[in-house]
């Protein structure tokens, strides 16, 4: 049913992700599908996230010719000469940078045996070194699932910071 949807307003320069598929596809859509891949790849939220910078052809397609579906259509059996677009301008231009750089021939060699990089153990090996490290420093406390309501320098050494969280127990502020 996409293809029968009404386009954007022209007036409209950019939406998130969550609106563009709400709009386009359904909200459920948006608030199981897109939002679960976008937690997992992003750690985001879809209705913070930019569509026009994440998902550009589907926004480039109901720009051009009204619909995804459509645009994908008219993108694959488009007319001798046409021009076909795969991917944004800047996205191009930044693959053609990479391409044009000299890389060490030790780290180039180190690449042609890989396809993805990542942790060992995930991306929650990099939050529980970092965890680590400011722990050591022995003058930070870490307190996880605390809202902060507001974060100010203490004194003129501007070497320590007053963090104002927000206690609902009692719902008063604390400073620590």
């Amino acid at each position: 049913m996409e293809i029968f949807r009404d386009k954007r307003p022209s007036t409209l320069a950019d939406e998130s992700v969550g609106s563009f598929f709400s709009r386009r596809v359904d909200p459920r859509i948006a608030n199981n599908l897109v939002s679960a891949l976008m937690h997992g790849i992003y750690a985001g939220d879809v209705w913070q996230l930019s569509v026009k910078s994440l998902f550009p052809l589907p926004w480039y397609y109901e720009g051009q010719e009204g619909s995804i579906a459509r645009g994908l259509y008219e993108r694959t059996l488009r007319p001798a000469g046409a021009p076909f677009v795969m991917m944004p301008v800047r996205d191009r231009d930044m693959v053609m940078d990479f391409k044009n750089q000299n890389l060490e021939p030790g780290f180039e060699r180190s690449l042609a045996a890989c396809s993805v990089f990542s942790f060992r153990n995930g991306i929650q090996q990099l939050v529980d070194r970092l965890a680590e490290t400011v722990q050591k420093n022995g003058q930070i406390t870490i307190k996880l699932n605390t809202p902060v309501k507001h974060l100010e320098m203490e004194g003129d050494s501007r070497k320590k910071v007053k963090v104002r969280i927000y206690c609902p127990m009692d719902q008063y502020s604390k400073t620590d």
